[in-house]
């Protein structure tokens, strides 16, 4: 079947200048982008129709480097990976608020909620403010009441063996949380093995 003829068509910042071949049965084209290094590239004919490609990656690119700048207003982006202070309250917010989260039935299920403060819009800076960076091998912890709610006076950043003690749980034993510690250094499922206890640690 012969290819329709997109000479000097354009397909979002691509420019058709002319037919290359055949790859796997379809049509190719040469294609200059209208970015500011004018990059050729080639292109299977379906893509540009469906709009799979639309540049030469200069658009990939720039929405990347934008979604950077966007993250790094909160400070807390490094290489496009997440800080630990980010994952803390990325983390509180997903238990208490999305009921598809493994372990929402002991947080949001059970009546936790956060401070309005650390919520919305500008929420994770004013938690970084309240709470401060996360010292290595520490997490999220609500202390003293473990039983209460992510607020500013009961939150800190407590080791794993600060956090077991301040288990609602009053079955845990000192051989327990050395099995639990096993478990997770083993890479063992915390849901499976230590029922709801590590799941405030995230």
């Amino acid at each position: 079947m012969q290819a329709i003829d997109i000479t000097g068509q354009t397909f979002g910042r691509l420019t058709v200048l002319r037919r290359i071949g055949r790859n796997s049965g379809h049509a190719t084209w040469l294609c200059r982008c209208n970015c500011p290094q004018r990059n050729k590239v080639v292109v299977c004919g379906s893509h540009l129709h469906r709009g799979e490609t639309k540049s030469c990656g200069c658009f990939r690119r720039e929405r990347t480097a934008q979604l950077g700048k966007q993250q790094a207003t909160h400070g807390h982006t490094r290489n496009e990976a997440d800080t630990r202070e980010y994952n803390s309250w990325r983390s509180m917010i997903k238990r208490c608020t999305n009921p598809n989260h493994h372990a929402f039935h002991n947080y949001g299920g059970r009546g936790i909620t956060i401070d309005s403060r650390w919520l919305g819009k500008g929420g994770f800076k004013k938690f970084l403010e309240d709470m401060g960076k996360r010292p290595p091998g520490k997490t999220l912890d609500r202390y003293p009441d473990a039983n209460g709610n992510y607020e500013p006076a009961n939150c800190r950043w407590a080791t794993p063996t600060e956090q077991l003690r301040n288990t609602r749980s009053t079955k845990l034993t000192l051989e327990r949380a050395r099995q639990i510690r096993t478990l997770a250094a083993k890479g063992e499922k915390h849901r499976q093995n230590c029922e709801g206890l590590w799941y405030q640690c995230q």
